[in-house]
């Protein structure tokens, strides 16, 4: 065979090769995130797991293939994250109990995250424009079934507000998921060469990304859409201020007020969302405060936070009665930035703005046209403010493409040391197949998990028999032993039942945790600390009639009138979030119990 002949058969088969592991990554990418949750808290879903071991399995496949001649390369960029990723890996292991290792969720979510950073540098070296059509593809899947929910609630004459969420299952999220996506569509017209889409279709895109975002009234979203739009037409803006603007004193001026009154517009339209969303920040900042060098712990607002929100209502009630309305249960501060202050101190803050610091520097140093991934980072930043961003999967992975493109334009170091490749080949294979095979104990568990649902009401006894099984392996998981602590209850074990929710109460604080708590207590005629969870409970969430309720009925129980009639009466005058029959029956038995002991 001739040397040509030869040689194109190679390419060929190059070719082939990279083909095959593109369309293999874009399935476990877009099939994998539009079906993953968030980080946290995935509840009875084994089909999670596959996803994480087929990113962990490419990424190792990656590492081995990439490492070429035996050389390794990295940047400023791939060294500050493996140094933040390195100070979360020795924080949770320092966690992690020495009688029962385990990951947490939210920590394998962002070892994820990481190897999807090393995938995503991958791909880019195969096909530079590669990443951006995923990404397009995942806003197509989305916009679609967004419009379908629309148009479907359209035609029933039901409001649209809070209901198009595409496959997230949340409004905001997924506005603010196609807002940061939407400098990835601009990118497309942006493009001089021949495109695989009209450009007709993309712009028809970017306005159903606009529309939906503003039928959604989602105001982080239509902020991140208007920064991006101003961003984009920028020139255009600037020769518009140019020409036509001849006082610009007044002009910004003007532009300063009618911010003002927009943003004063967009907090009187959800009232109610904004001093909801500014107390919890108020409580995370106290939190802050207790504990201001190395924080609460991986964990620790879900442990801590609702403690913290009912000592504030021990001693404010009277001064802040508006907060008592918007007062609920919250996993997160609605703030990333305050997150990692609550959870890692000033020590993990000052790493987070280290690597977000190098990584602007070093990008405007060697800054190129292509400016749209960056964009889609700074956004996702912005939204984080205001948002959870972090712990959405689909979100992070998103800023993991976006930093990923941004590293592949800077140059990069090249070690060539024998020992040095070893030592990073061994550490990587040895750190992702120990996680393999964690994911793999975990989905076998939470199939257990998932299978109890089966029995539940049917056959109670096989259902306690899985939950046991399944128990050594999701015993860090809270709402699994919420829903093991609840069956040993159901079922009369009201001992083991105790000992499962208050391990269960060490993870994470819960009202309804600490409701059930109190009643197994009391089953157990334990009355001092059943009279505390209920009274811990009634005070996390104020507005909440049940544990207050459940106190009232414990007090004429145990005949101390006297400590149940003022709760008699808090409740008749507690005003109704959401109008209900059963909110009605209880205030009329509240009225009756003090017509009998008046």
């Amino acid at each position: 065979m001739p040397f040509a002949d030869s040689l194109k058969n190679a390419h060929s088969a190059i070719n082939y090769k990279k083909a095959l592991f593109i369309i293999f990554t874009v399935i476990v990418i877009v099939f994998g995130l539009i079906n993953t949750p968030f980080t946290e808290r995935w509840n009875a879903k084994p089909e999670v797991y596959l996803y994480f071991t087929g990113v962990f399995s490419l990424s190792l496949f990656l590492v081995f293939w990439n490492i070429k001649n035996n050389v390794i390369e990295f940047n400023i960029i791939d060294l500050t994250l493996i140094i933040y990723f390195s100070y979360f890996l020795v924080y949770e292991l320092l966690e992690s109990s020495l009688t029962h290792f385990y990951l947490r969720d939210d920590f394998l979510s962002l070892l994820t995250a990481v190897c999807l950073y090393v995938c995503f540098k991958q791909i880019i070296k195969f096909s530079p424009d590669i990443c951006g059509l995923i990404v397009l593809l995942i806003v197509s899947i989305e916009l679609l079934l967004g419009f379908y929910q629309a148009f479907s609630r359209g035609l029933t004459h039901k409001p649209l507000f809070g209901h198009i969420t595409g496959t997230f299952r949340n409004s905001g999220v997924f506005a603010i998921f196609l807002a940061c996506c939407l400098p990835y569509v601009f990118s497309i017209l942006d493009k001089e060469k021949k495109e695989f889409f009209n450009k007709k279709i993309i712009k028809a895109l970017i306005l159903g990304v606009i529309l939906l975002i503003v039928a959604d009234k989602s105001r982080t979203g239509l902020l991140l859409v208007f920064l991006t739009i101003l961003f984009i037409y920028r020139k255009t803006f600037f020769r518009l201020w140019e020409r036509y603007v001849k006082d610009r004193f007044l002009m910004k001026l003007w532009i300063c007020c009618l911010c003002i009154i927009a943003i004063l517009l967009l907090i009187y339209l959800k009232y109610p969302s904004f001093i909801g969303r500014y107390f919890i920040w108020k409580i995370a900042i106290s939190m802050f405060m207790d504990k201001p060098f190395w924080g609460w712990g991986l964990a620790g607002f879900e442990k801590y936070y609702l403690y913290h929100q009912a000592d504030y209502f021990k001693t404010h009630i009277s001064d802040n009665i508006q907060y008592v309305n918007v007062a609920e249960e919250a996993t997160n501060a609605f703030c990333e930035y305050l997150m990692i202050l609550v959870r890692f101190g000033l020590v993990g803050f000052i790493l987070f703005f280290f690597f977000l610091y190098k990584s602007l520097i070093t990008y405007l140093k060697h800054r190129t046209p292509n400016i749209y991934p960056a964009l889609t980072l700074l956004l996702i930043l912005i939204s984080s403010v205001f948002y959870y961003s972090f712990r959405v999967s689909i979100i992070l992975a998103v800023a993991m493409l976006s930093l990923a493109e941004v590293a592949s334009k800077i140059p990069s170091i090249r070690i060539s040391n024998w020992g040095l490749r070893q030592l990073n080949r061994g550490l990587y294979a040895l750190l992702l197949i120990g996680a393999v095979v964690y994911c793999e104990g975990q989905y076998q568990a939470t199939l257990l998990w998932k299978e109890t649902g089966k029995y539940r009401v049917k056959n109670g006894g096989y259902s306690l028999h899985l939950f046991a099984k399944a128990y050594p392996e999701l015993r860090h998981r809270s709402n699994f032993l919420y829903n093991y602590g609840a069956i040993l209850f159901e079922t009369g074990y009201y001992q083991k039942s105790i000992k499962v929710m208050e391990e269960c109460r060490r993870i994470e604080a819960g009202i309804d945790l600490l409701l059930f708590l109190g009643n197994a207590y009391q089953q157990t005629n334990n009355n001092i600390q059943a009279e505390a969870c209920y009274k811990e409970a009634s005070y996390m969430a104020p507005s909440r009639f049940n544990p207050k309720y459940l106190l009232v009925q414990f007090y004429l129980k145990n005949r101390m009138i006297e400590k149940a009639l003022p709760i008699v009466k808090e409740i008749i005058r507690m005003p109704e979030k959401v109008h209900s029959e059963e909110v009605d029956n209880m205030k009329n038995e509240m009225a009756n119990i003090l017509l009998k002991y008046k």
